[in-house]
């Protein structure tokens, strides 16, 4: 509920193992913008920071919390994907460009032919492609779709997202979405 009067705004930065907070990020200059259309979000998160030794960058990712007075907001789970030292005011800093979750199924590329059997759930397959590449928080709603016949459309190299994003719209749902809780949402149209 909006209170009038001068508000007191801070964030927090948290490092997640998995879906662990293992600690927190000292940043600054956070910026989280969300691109797209209702249908396709993009969000994205850049700051700089003071690196931490808990940190793996290659590994962890970054949970960015509002804190507006007393209550959290979450802003979104991001993977690093860009991190690059700077120097400011003699201080090493990290700078820092983090995508949503969404990231790792369109970096993750399958490496055979991905098989489907007449009869099996469109739920499943595409369960099973977003654990696959470390997605493993969803919300699905109901549907009991399945493929008709059998199933190999897919080119060795192509993106996990391009193929659950086109089952997706296969059973009239909504492409892959990411909220602000790190969760992917599977929603039809």
């Amino acid at each position: 509920m909006y209170k009038s009067g001068t508000r007191s705004l801070k964030h927090r930065v948290e490092i997640l193992d998995g879906e662990v907070k293992i600690g927190e990020l000292e940043a600054k200059a956070i910026v989280v913008s969300f691109e797209g259309t209702a249908e396709d979000v993009k969000m994205s998160m850049t700051c700089t920071a003071r690196n931490n030794s808990l940190m793996d960058w290659y590994k962890h990712r970054l949970k960015v919390v509002l804190i507006d007075e007393e209550e959290d907001y979450n802003l979104g789970t991001y993977l690093p994907q860009y991190v690059e030292d700077q120097t400011d005011g003699g201080e090493t800093l990290k700078s820092v460009e983090a995508y949503d979750l969404s990231i790792l199924a369109k970096n993750d590329k399958i490496l055979e032919r991905q098989n489907f059997k007449a009869g099996t759930l469109y739920q499943n397959a595409i369960q099973g492609i977003l654990f696959s590449c470390g997605i493993t928080r969803m919300v699905f709603d109901p549907t009991d779709a399945v493929f008709q016949s059998d199933r190999d459309d897919w080119d060795i190299g192509t993106s996990k997202i391009a193929i659950v994003n086109q089952l997706l719209s296969e059973m009239s749902f909504n492409n892959l979405y990411i909220d602000l809780n790190g969760t992917a949402k599977i929603n039809k149209v």
